[in-house]
């Protein structure tokens, strides 16, 4: 978010501004192993492209979503983990 923040306040809420951000943060999540974390991030820094600013109240709104959306993602894998398990097994994929 830090990113985001300095490269909107910098370049305004533009796309170049986005591929400037996107720049930086693909660099960083790879010099830092963080891979799994580009795309959740680069989703909230969308959202917040699409709304022009950028304050507490937007940044907490977009994390909750996000958690929420985890939250369900984990429970979905737990409750069907072995379903799915069965599946991968019946169709020959690994």
């Amino acid at each position: 978010m830090l990113i985001s923040f300095v490269v909107f306040s910098v370049f305004g809420y533009d796309i170049w501004a986005l591929v400037c951000y996107l720049l930086i943060f693909v660099a960083v999540c790879m010099v830092f192993d963080l891979n799994e974390g580009l795309s959740p991030c680069t989703v909230l820094v969308t959202h917040i492209l699409a709304t022009k600013y950028m304050s507490f109240d937007v940044v907490k709104n977009e994390a909750t979503f996000d958690a929420y959306r985890n939250i369900r993602r984990n429970i979905f894998k737990y409750v069907y983990a072995e379903k799915l398990e069965t599946y991968k097994g019946i169709s020959g994929q690994k």
